[in-house]
């Protein structure tokens, strides 16, 4: 049950400092017109509604700050709300909300207004933290051209026919917006979402700013753009996917669009021009990922395999139907064929595009997965995999999960996965490796296998001539330097009569054999090139001439 409670200055009312210290239920506050200067910041451990007792926007002012607790609601009706910079006007914190019905939030000093205050200390107006806001035929102005609202860590924003200074979403946060004026800069980043329906009004007053600024997979879909003041629109898009469906400016005026290249921006309007910008030099998985020997097969399918992910990410923000994807796979092959260096990249690339939530990726084999004693390997495989989640799972030699030992626990491993993929298809990318054949009889074993499984990547063997690129690869990161003939010579001799086909790890135990031949001879004369490999140690490694081959 509510409580109801009067605050003002006639018979039966209490102070609004009062109202709020002495009520610990949910509670309903009648505020009677006046100027209420609190002066404070309050963080509320129960529920309260602030309402207008006449109705009328303007006849209640408040000076304060509020702040929820977690899982805490407020709710403000017909209210005007004022303060400075030293605190949030409004903080919501975890899993709390705030609520603004026809309210007016706004700061009336300015920062240089207190001498004794920082100087580049800055606190929004409002603050949500992985809560949620509300907010409906309102205002959020800040004079300073400051971020009025700003949301972090998962918050969510709900903005109706409302006019805000500023925006800024950040680290997955999610916005749903209809008929909003924003007069400085709107701010989706960090793998945040915004859809905008109706108009969404920049006015980008200050030019130091733009109007509209993306980064870090962050997805952006805007019914229309309309811009009510003179001058130029401006926007810059980081690594981004944003579709505008209309465009509604003066004749004059035109929208410039500063882009990266792996931007996705369907915005093709007369008045919309295109600017690429240099990005910064940073790792690309996927180049990486083509910029590795051989594996002709698996580049194609991971090009495919990423194609497919981000088409439907683009088709989700549009309103399209979606494919249901299970990006749980299969990786087969011999040992040393690169599976989990490429499994490594093409984590980090579906988390680049947006496509899995972390960048963490998880290697285990069957000893990380199954326990001693019944009972215990449900709960360390349950506990790997939710550590998983988000990212992707790398399972080493899964097929040494089943043996045909009746008392063995790997079944139990196998149909906790199992469980867990079903459960949490799209939360999470599961991958099994090892020999194909191996592989293939463990798929048989258990077909709830197979069926949740969509897609297999084949890693051919290398050649011997793409052993021999990768072993002078790795010479020349480690700055040696060998003859390129002798080596190739003597590699593929020593491969093709040697019974050890483990692809790239022969040919990393190779050069360790090389390099060891080097340190030995170095440490016998210090004033030799520690650099080279030499013949000598080529034919000591061959036990014979290397010229002779």
């Amino acid at each position: 049950m509510k409580n109801f409670v009067r605050v003002g200055n006639s018979r039966g009312c209490v102070s609004l400092a009062d109202a709020i210290m002495s009520n610990k239920g949910d509670t309903i506050i009648l505020l009677e017109p006046g100027f209420y200067d609190l002066s404070s910041f309050y963080t509320f451990g129960s529920n309260f509604e602030f309402v207008a007792q006449d109705g009328q926007l303007g006849s209640v002012v408040i000076k304060a700050g509020f702040k929820t607790k977690p899982n805490i609601s407020l709710i403000f009706r017909n209210l005007v709300i004022q303060g400075d910079f030293r605190n949030n006007l409004l903080n919501v914190k975890e899993g709390g909300s705030i609520t603004l019905d026809r309210c007016q939030v706004f700061r009336t000093e300015l920062e240089q207004d207190y001498p004794d205050y920082p100087n580049g200390t800055y606190y929004p107006i409002i603050h949500n933290t992985s809560g949620q806001l509300i907010i409906k035929d309102s205002m959020v102005r800040d004079d300073y051209f400051k971020n009025s609202i700003v949301l972090k860590d998962d918050a969510r924003l709900e903005l109706m026919n409302c006019q805000v200074s500023a925006l800024a979403a950040s680290n997955r946060s999610t916005v749903e917006m209809r008929d909003v004026i924003i007069d400085n800069t709107l701010s989706i980043t960090h793998q945040s979402t915004m859809k905008s329906f109706g108009t969404l009004t920049l006015r980008q007053k200050d030019s130091k700013y733009v109007g509209l600024h993306a980064n870090d997979q962050s997805q952006l879909m805007i019914e229309k753009i309309a811009s009510d003041v003179e001058g130029h629109l401006s926007g810059k898009i980081y690594s981004s996917q944003v579709v505008i469906q209309d465009l509604a400016l003066q004749p004059s005026q035109q929208f410039t669009i500063h882009h990266t290249a792996d931007a996705y921006i369907e915005a093709r309007f007369p008045q919309v021009t295109f600017q690429l910008l240099k990005q910064a030099a940073s790792s690309n998985p996927m180049d990486e990922i083509n910029q590795l020997t051989g594996l002709a097969q698996v580049k194609e399918k991971v090009t495919s395999f990423m194609a497919v992910a981000q088409v439907n990410k683009i088709r989700a923000m549009k309103g399209l139907p979606t494919q249901n994807i299970s990006f749980h796979s299969m990786f087969l092959g011999n040992p040393g064929t690169g599976k989990t260096t490429v499994a490594r990249l093409l984590g980090k690339a579906m988390y680049q595009a947006g496509v899995i939530a972390t960048d963490t990726f998880i290697e285990v084999g069957r000893e990380d997965l199954v326990g001693g004693y019944v009972g215990q390997t449900a709960i360390k495989t349950r506990e790997i995999l939710e550590k998983a989640t988000g990212g992707i799972l790398f399972v080493d030699e899964a097929y040494t999960l089943y043996n045909e030992s009746s008392n063995d626990f790997g079944k139990e491993a196998v149909e906790t996965i199992m469980k867990y993929m079903e459960d949490h298809r799209d939360d999470i990318m599961i991958i099994f490796a090892g020999y194909t054949q191996q592989m293939r009889n463990f798929l048989k074993i258990n077909p709830g296998i197979a069926s949740r499984i969509s897609h297999e990547f084949f890693f051919e063997d290398y050649s011997v001539e793409e052993l021999a690129d990768l072993g002078l690869q790795s010479l020349a990161k480690d700055q040696y330097h060998v003859d390129e003939e002798f080596y190739r010579k003597a590699l593929s001799y020593k491969y093709q009569h040697d019974t050890d086909k483990s692809n790239a790890r022969y040919v990393r135990g190779f050069n360790e054999q090389l390099t060891m031949n080097n340190a030995l001879r170095v440490m016998m004369d210090m004033n030799v090139d520690v650099t080279e490999i030499t013949k000598a140690d080529i034919d000591k490694l061959l036990g014979f001439d290397v010229a002779d081959l």
